[in-house]
């Protein structure tokens, strides 16, 4: 093809000295016009990948596009391999908002990202010819392979673990994105495909979306998932249920208001919820018996969890005008003892299995054994009533030996290398919800870890973001060891995945809360060492500072540790500081190294590494402004507020960051979270104490997913966006 497609244009109209109609006519002067064509050519005539030269005098650098996400990492891991090191930087920075219309032109064509190919410094023109060479190379390799490549799936359970890891970090963008790739994978339940799906929309905040979704009123016919009931209830709690978790806040709402909220649900709430009764669970059932006092659900007086208030339930009661049923124990009789006087046959079932959906765990239970106990033909004639079939699937599927076991049988099947692909991280997925907390032992994960195959431990390491947060839901104490020895778990992973980091920041921070050794701090920092080789680039050093953060907030037995970590990183931002295009991640390198850095040693010089004045125009851009306007940040952990705060006020001129760090609701924190223009509660550092006088007094509350400095920042910039400032 020798005419430039339209939406390329752009690209070679803006600053690019490549001229591609003088290419097309053959008037460069060899070796350049051998060098250009291939290239050229190739995107002109509309070929994926696309590799662009962009020439600005010193300046050559190259642009790579691909069709999508996982088609542009393939290329960045293709063309790593064919470039190497020596004449280009090791690292291709990530594009995904442009900085001038060039960009504009190949993001509009290729959304997933543009991965842009640095020369190193003082490169001569042999080299130069080099990298044209092997990118030509590149794209004659792509055009030679057998078209059937593209339709390769990655493994279920790596696919499942960085949806998990995503979700986790609050990642909308990604979490969507790999929801696309778990479905198309067809490897899930209806239900549970469902459940990925709303798990992805709460990850980027879009609850109203959750709570229409079309293909909710299919599923709330039977027993709902538990994942998806928690997920529904967070749902309605963000669009106003929450306000009825605080005492003196209820009376404010009008219940048809809510009652319009939540009846579009109402069978969620015509079933008692399989929640544990652990107080870790507490917001979850309290949100349940708000919504269904408000709906007036007869099943909101069933008995409820001990730590439930009588005195906060009282009132929701009063405010609903919904009569308080006072039963004796004489007139409350099990569901197993009712079904007593049931008739016999195929209709003693069906009314077992209809009571099931309205019964506590430990009845159910109960009644699962009763049905145990009825003759096979009794069951027949049911295999007809779709809904009696999948209540009675997920009965056997809810007491089977692998799910009684919870995750002492996950661990114990750990060991079977003989499993389909994805087997035991789907399973995780779907059912650990119902698994009791006295399933979990850290012991027998720990010996999974030492003892366990290659594969059996890569399964593990799929599974670790939805452990983690099983853990944490829970509030299941370990021992520093475990978190140690899943983090040497994550390390061995060679493939590149940037949000690693996070996770291993995550990791780090749960160990260094235990007491530990020299030895164990020596090798954490070799872990966070070699996860940073393996990631090394822009989108990792974010994670890097959270866990150089997190070092800095914990004790310390080895300095020169501590310091090792930091040079790793410092010697990458010296070499690639124009790649880290963040003022804020710029500001906190900054922070960071104010507090590193012994009296009277060097800064760093970053003066040989300046971007150009485009870069620096269309960041600032992007800045809004925010003068006079005041921050509050709520956390315990001190250090990661002061220095979110020394950073904010310097990216943004003129705002006030004011820190508490109160235990309990005083009135210096609640004068803050009224008198504030925005507030950052750091709810993974916190006091419950604080936490429910403070959503009393305002809704607008940022969450940082994190306890460091850099979560906090990228959540309160992430809240201005969300807010169109």
């Amino acid at each position: 093809m020798n005419t430039i497609p339209t939406w390329l244009q752009p690209f070679f109209a803006v600053d690019n000295q490549i001229d591609p109609d003088k290419v097309f006519a053959g008037n460069y002067p060899q070796p350049y016009q051998n060098l250009l064509e291939p290239l050229v050519q190739s995107a002109c005539a509309g070929q994926w990948p696309l590799l662009l030269p962009y020439s600005r005098p010193p300046e050559l650098c190259f642009y790579a596009a691909a069709e999508d996400g996982r088609a542009l990492e393939e290329l960045r891991q293709v063309l790593a391999a064919f470039l190497g090191t020596a004449d280009t930087c090791f690292d291709y920075g990530l594009i995904i908002t442009p900085s001038n219309e060039g960009q504009s032109a190949l993001l509009a064509h290729a959304p997933a990202g543009l991965l842009r190919i640095d020369l190193l410094d003082e490169v001569d023109e042999q080299q130069k010819y080099r990298v044209f060479t092997v990118l030509a190379n590149v794209l004659q390799l792509y055009r030679q392979r057998p078209a059937l490549t593209s339709l390769a799936k990655r493994p279920i359970g790596r696919v499942l673990r960085d949806f998990m890891l995503a979700y986790r970090l609050h990642d909308g963008g990604d979490a969507w994105r790999f929801y696309g790739e778990l479905k198309n994978s067809g490897g899930f339940t209806p239900p549970n495909l469902l459940s990925l799906e709303l798990q992805a929309l709460a990850s980027a905040d879009r609850w109203q979306d959750i709570v229409s979704h079309p293909r909710l009123p299919s599923l709330l016919g039977g027993r709902i998932p538990l994942r998806l009931v928690r997920v529904l209830l967070r749902a309605l709690g963000q669009l106003g249920l929450k306000r009825l978790l605080i005492t003196e806040a209820i009376g404010e709402k009008r219940r048809d208001e809510l009652a319009d909220l939540c009846r579009p649900l109402s069978p969620l709430f015509m079933t008692v919820p399989l929640f544990e009764t652990h107080e870790s669970f507490k917001q979850d059932w309290q949100l349940w018996v708000a919504g269904a006092v408000t709906l007036r659900c007869a099943q909101a007086q069933q008995k409820m969890p001990e730590f439930i208030d009588s005195v906060w339930f009282r009132k929701l009661l009063h405010w609903a005008d919904f009569v308080a049923v006072n039963q004796s124990e004489t007139e409350i009789e099990s569901v197993v003892g009712e079904s007593e006087n049931l008739k016999e046959g195929p209709g003693a079932v069906q009314a077992l299995l209809q009571r099931s959906l309205d019964v506590p765990l430990v009845e159910l239970q109960q009644l699962w054994q009763k049905l145990q106990a009825m003759p096979t033909s009794w069951f027949e004639p049911l295999k007809s009533l779709p809904m009696m079939t999948a209540i009675l699937q997920d009965l056997q599927k809810r007491y089977s030996r692998e799910q009684l076991g919870g995750w002492d049988s996950w661990f114990q099947r750990l060991v079977d290398t003989e499993l389909p692909t994805g087997a035991l991280e789907r399973d995780a997925q779907e059912y650990c919800e119902n698994w009791a907390v006295e399933s979990f032992n850290s012991d027998t994960l720990l010996k999974c870890i030492k003892t366990g195959s290659p594969v059996g431990q890569a399964i593990l390491r799929n599974t670790l973001p939805l452990l983690l947060d099983w853990l944490e839901e829970r509030d299941v104490a370990c021992q520093g060891v475990v978190w140690l020895e899943l983090l040497e778990l994550l390390a061995l992973d060679s493939i590149v995945n940037p949000a690693l980091l996070s996770l291993a920041a995550q990791l780090t921070q749960l160990m260094l809360e235990q007491p530990f050794a020299v030895d164990e701090y020596t090798r954490l920092v070799d872990s966070i060492l070699m996860l940073w080789e393996v990631n090394k680039g822009p989108e990792a050093y974010t994670g890097m500072l959270e866990l150089v953060d997190v070092l800095l907030d914990a004790p310390c037995p080895a300095e020169p540790l501590r310091r090792q970590v930091w040079q790793s990183l410092q010697d990458f931002a010296t070499k690639h500081w124009r790649q880290i295009k963040d003022p804020a991640i710029r500001e906190l390198t900054f922070v960071l190294m104010q507090e590193i850095l012994e009296v009277g040693e060097p800064v760093p010089d970053f003066s040989n590494n300046k971007e150009s004045e485009s870069d620096i125009d269309s960041v600032i851009e992007l800045t809004p402004d925010l003068q006079g306007k005041l921050l509050g940040i709520y956390t315990l952990t001190e250090g990661a507020a002061r220095r979110a705060r020394d950073v904010l006020e310097i990216v943004f001129t003129g705002l006030k960051v004011e820190i508490n760090s109160d235990h309990t609701a005083t009135p210096a924190l609640c004068h803050l979270a009224k008198t504030a223009d925005y507030f950052v509660f750091s709810s993974r550092s916190s006091k419950h104490q604080a936490f429910y006088p403070v959503i009393n007094i305002r809704r607008d509350i940022i969450y940082p997913y994190g306890k460091g400095a850099s979560s906090i920042v990228r959540e309160f910039i992430e809240g201005l966006r969300r807010k169109a400032i």
